[in-house]
């Protein structure tokens, strides 16, 4: 009935991608190896724990991506027969790429696909909680707007969040022809109303770490720290997380910043989405793809 595709980009060459948060370099031989073990702890075991496993994985890499890299991919290939690389010479290439990968398989009548980034994970139920919505939309992208957002370090903070149109949208569409998630950037959803908010069902866990390019911690509200057991996190890094656990009473006044920055954003969205703001500007200001 469906082909459901979990999307993801690793390395890409961008022109305006030049550092990551803490001023280093990114695509060096440090970055790639810190960003390797990032997915390999937090994404890449997060998506091999998933109790539905009636999906693809799609995980694009770059053709400058060094040997030795491109060697740890192919034990990631043999050891998870959902996982599915491609090498794309860069951004521009990507898009082009995503369309060209799905019709090597066997498709269905209609798609879903999910965006998940490499550094971050999902609940063991996510690619469940997608497919649950599914009823043979045209097109219906599927917003789960409630997750988590974890700080990592000597001291690891772990808290709820509440993000519309999000990096983990998924989109259903009719097979002929799809398009993919992918076609436009997150933020683009706003504009569409072919939306489905989902609330409560905390499916996503963005890691916050000294790489992030644009995040910062905004996890706000008492968590329990086995929370962290649900997300597929790989040992013996689940265990050090839990054993760096720093309880909210550490951090409460953060935490009530944090909620009110989160629910102002929010309200502020769903003010312009009821509103219908976002559809009159996006009749004359598109979001580029990012």
């Amino acid at each position: 009935m469906f082909q459901h595709y979990i999307i993801t980009r690793f390395n890409l060459r961008r022109g305006d991608w030049i550092t990551a948060k803490d001023g280093k370099a990114v695509l060096s031989d440090l970055w790639l190896e810190e960003r390797f073990e990032l997915f390999d702890n937090y994404c890449f075991s997060s998506v091999k724990n998933q109790t539905n496993q009636n999906f693809k994985w799609l995980v694009f890499f770059d053709t400058k991506t060094p040997e030795k890299y491109k060697e740890i991919i192919e034990q990631y290939r043999l050891a998870y027969s959902n996982f599915h690389p491609f090498f794309v010479d860069g951004m521009e290439s990507f898009l082009p790429a995503i369309t060209e990968s799905v019709s090597q398989f066997d498709n269905k009548e209609y798609m879903i696909s999910s965006r998940l980034d490499n550094d971050d994970c999902i609940h063991k139920d996510y690619v469940k909680t997608v497919q649950s919505y599914f009823n043979k939309q045209a097109y219906l992208a599927i917003d789960l707007i409630d997750g988590y957002r974890m700080e990592t370090g000597r001291r690891v903070r772990l808290g709820k969040m509440k993000n519309l149109f999000n990096p983990y949208i998924s989109l259903i569409e009719n097979g002929d022809g799809a398009k993919t998630v992918w076609h436009k950037g997150h933020t683009y959803w706003k504009y569409e109303k072919r939306v489905l908010t989902v609330k409560n069902s905390r499916m996503w866990m963005t890691i916050i770490h000294e790489k992030n390019k644009k995040n910062t911690f905004l996890g706000y509200g008492r968590v329990r720290s086995d929370v962290i057991d649900d997300f597929g996190i790989k040992e013996p890094k689940r265990l050090e997380l839990k054993a760096n656990y720093y309880d909210i009473r550490h951090w409460r006044v953060r935490s009530m910043k944090n909620r009110i920055k989160v629910m102002e954003a929010y309200y502020s969205k769903r003010f312009k989405e009821v509103s219908g703001v976002y559809r009159i500007k996006g009749k004359i200001d598109k979001d580029d793809f990012a």
